[in-house]
């Protein structure tokens, strides 16, 4: 919403507060500014509303609401739809699913990193150039030969004379058990162990938490970290539309079980 009154005030000054409220069917003239800066609830209904307001065709509309809906489902099962509705509608827009065979190609950390550098507008698609980006974590051969594979599978193009990233996000399936997929996740670890001691505080974030849970809370946990995720990457779309992109960050969620399940000793000691 912010987005949408900042980009219709810059195309029209007159554009007002007022007007986006009355568009959204709302008396209060301020409703749309008391929304956006938190301090009315955007309940699925309130987004509703304001979807139509901003002319959102079916699908946009759709994934708007279903989105609030998810922040404010109230089951697990409420979540899990809605969930499933916004990554039904995001392999809609742009989002590539990399299949099986493509996971072999995109097995050690550096190929997500390479992929996304294509963002950067000084992109140089030299071994040289790409190596010196990535801080010479890797060589200029293996550079060279990923940018190759990238380009092989199709992850990658050359468009109007500069090359880009063939579709906006790749995902990988969900509860895939490949080796390919295991061992890329262990070099992502490698590397954020790395940054612990090499990257100043100021330019990382580091957070972790020991939480107790039920086995029934675990499916819904993994949900939550998936859509913080898919939210981000929302986020940083977003930010991105009218400003070029400066660096590539990685982004990692870790959840693991602290301690054997008693239903489990359970069960062997029966």
């Amino acid at each position: 919403m912010e987005t949408y009154y900042t980009e219709r005030k810059a195309d029209n000054i007159r554009f007002t507060h007022r007007e986006f409220s009355g568009r959204a069917e709302f008396s209060s003239p301020n409703h749309s500014k008391l929304v956006i800066s938190g301090k009315i609830n955007l309940t699925p209904e309130v987004a509703r509303r304001y979807a139509q307001a901003m002319d959102f065709d079916k699908r946009a509309r759709d994934y708007f609401t279903s989105l609030v809906t998810m922040a404010h489902a109230k089951t697990s099962e409420d979540f899990s739809k809605s969930y499933k509705l916004v990554k039904d509608l995001r392999l809609g827009e742009g989002i590539y699913e990399i299949s099986e065979d493509q996971h072999l190609i995109l097995s050690d950390w550096f190929y997500f990193a390479i992929r996304e550098l294509l963002c950067l507008t000084d992109f140089q698609p030299t071994g040289l150039w790409i190596a010196e980006r990535l801080g010479n974590r890797i060589t200029m051969a293996q550079a060279e030969i990923a940018f190759r594979e990238l380009v092989k599978v199709g992850l990658i193009k050359k468009e109007n004379g500069r090359w880009v990233q063939a579709t906006t996000h790749i995902k990988t399936t969900d509860e895939i058990p490949s080796g390919a997929l295991r061992n890329y996740h262990k070099k992502i670890l490698e590397q954020s162990v790395n940054a612990i001691e090499s990257v100043p505080v100021h330019e990382r974030e580091y957070l972790a938490s020991s939480i107790a849970v039920t086995e029934d809370m675990i499916p819904e946990l993994k949900l939550k970290i998936k859509a913080f995720h898919d939210q981000i990457l929302i986020w940083a779309e977003n930010q991105l539309r009218d400003t070029p992109a400066e660096l590539v960050y990685q982004m990692n969620s870790q959840l693991f079980p602290m301690t054997v399940s008693g239903k489990k000793k359970k069960s062997e000691s029966a």
